[in-house]
């Protein structure tokens, strides 16, 4: 392998770095805890000639490559496996290419695997990739992002989509050091373990302001954990992402934006308001909320008024991730109200929920579509709940012909059997830690 500063135009040594593979190092030398989702991503990789990974900036998406790459080094000749960061402005990917294809690869006989890491910030990727994949031989991508796009559109190539999401309470307990496994869908085990680890309900607090971000650890002080997801996730969102990739070029108006859902997190979308508050016209305040949506920074939630019938009231918004809200407002956290909404939004992206319904009273019920089923999931983050609230979600369950309703609170375990219905009023933390498997069959 020659030093390619002079003929390719920049220096070999540094695309080596990013490729220690090449020289039979690891990428994931320390143990790092490996994630489920990585059997089903191996054999995609198998059966599909690209593969895309999409999710929040900071979720180990990178990472989880690597361990892949790691996977595929054993199987394959390491030099026919390519990791070029697009992020990294000092890579000319054109001469990376003309670099890898003519100095490096060495059997191509084999797949050759390439792995292109933010490829949004690439212009003209959609005629990069084309070229990679017209080539001869077995060539195989892997595409990462951290801005959703709606269509790759990438003709006559069948393409497999991963969303890979921020490490689960069950994912971050055992990379704390935790020894557990999913809680079966059963009342009976699910009570043993709650009255065996009650304890929890602090962890998943740390849990919460964290965000399941792998880097955050659970020994990290609270401070540390602010700036880092301030620095290292939302300023580059927002200020590099969104300008490079979203084409938006106005920042400001993006993070103005944002402010006003973390302060009130699970509002209904009010444009006026939000116009209001950045001094923007509503036309260029929606583009921007698509923007944060497609960016990882929020999630929107759509009215139902019946099962899979789309409702007239406006639109629900939550930051995205539990942690976001606690790095710009900390002190919001000691309000009741607040960290209700909170902890619906975490809810909403555990059991990633798309709808939900008002009752007369003004509360809202999020509706989860598991397999066949419409289940209504009410949260209320306090210690105990009343009779009403367990008559709501009843209601609720009927109206959907479910059989089942959840009351998510944050201490008190019960099993109610009511008109034919199952409701649990059940914590936070131990809903989250239950396979849930079965209602999806």
């Amino acid at each position: 392998m020659v030093d390619g500063m002079d003929r390719y135009g920049f220096s070999s040594s540094s695309i080596k770095y990013s490729n220690p593979h090449w020289e039979g190092r690891k990428y994931i030398d320390k143990k790092f805890i490996e994630r489920s989702i990585i059997h089903s991503l191996l054999d995609a990789i198998e059966q599909y000639r690209v593969v895309i990974l999409y999710g929040p900036l900071g979720v180990g998406k990178t990472t989880l490559i690597h361990q892949v790459i790691d996977r595929l080094s054993q199987d394959f000749n390491p030099s026919n496996i390519l990791y070029l960061p697009l992020d990294d402005p000092s890579y000319n990917p054109i001469n990376v290419k003309n670099f890898y294809f003519n100095e490096v690869v060495k059997d191509a006989s084999q797949p050759i695997y390439i792995v292109l890491d933010e490829f949004l910030f690439l212009d003209g990727y959609r005629t990069y990739i084309r070229e990679l994949l017209s080539r001869g031989g077995d060539v195989r991508l892997i595409l990462i992002s951290s801005y959703k796009i709606d269509d790759l559109n990438i003709p006559d190539v069948d393409y497999k989509v991963f969303n890979i999401n921020p490490l689960s309470f069950l994912e971050f307990l055992n990379l704390s050091g935790y020894n557990i496994t999913a809680i079966p869908f059963d009342q009976y085990r699910v009570r043993d373990f709650y009255i065996e680890n009650l304890d929890l309900v602090d962890t998943y607090m740390e849990y919460l302001v964290r965000g399941g971000f792998p880097r955050l650890t659970i020994e990290m002080e609270r401070h540390y954990v602010r700036g880092w997801i301030k620095n290292n996730v939302l300023d580059r969102i927002i200020y590099k992402i969104i300008p490079r990739i979203g084409r938006k070029r106005r920042p400001h108006i993006a993070e103005s934006i944002f402010r006003v859902i973390c302060f009130d997190p699970g509002e209904a979308i009010n444009y006026n308001r939000l116009s209001d508050a950045v001094d923007k016209d509503i036309r260029t305040v929606s583009t921007y909320i698509n923007t944060l949506e497609s960016a990882y920074l929020i999630r929107i939630l759509k009215h139902m008024v019946g099962r899979g019938k789309a409702g007239r009231k406006l639109p629900k918004i939550y930051p995205y991730n539990s942690a976001y809200p606690y790095s710009l407002y900390p002190d919001r956290f000691n309000y009741e109200d607040y960290l209700n909404s909170v902890v619906e939004g975490r809810i909403i992206q555990f059991l990633d929920i798309k709808y939900y319904m008002r009752r007369s009273s003004g509360v809202d019920i999020l509706i989860w579509e598991a397999g066949n089923m419409y289940i209504p999931v009410y949260v209320k983050y306090v210690r105990r709940v009343s009779r009403r609230d367990v008559k709501r979600i009843n209601n609720i369950a009927g109206r959907l012909k479910s059989k089942y309703g959840f009351v998510i609170v944050k201490e008190t375990l019960d099993f109610i059997h009511e008109d034919d219905v199952n409701i649990w009023v059940i914590p936070a933390w131990l809903f989250e830690l239950i396979d849930f498997s079965p209602l999806y069959r």
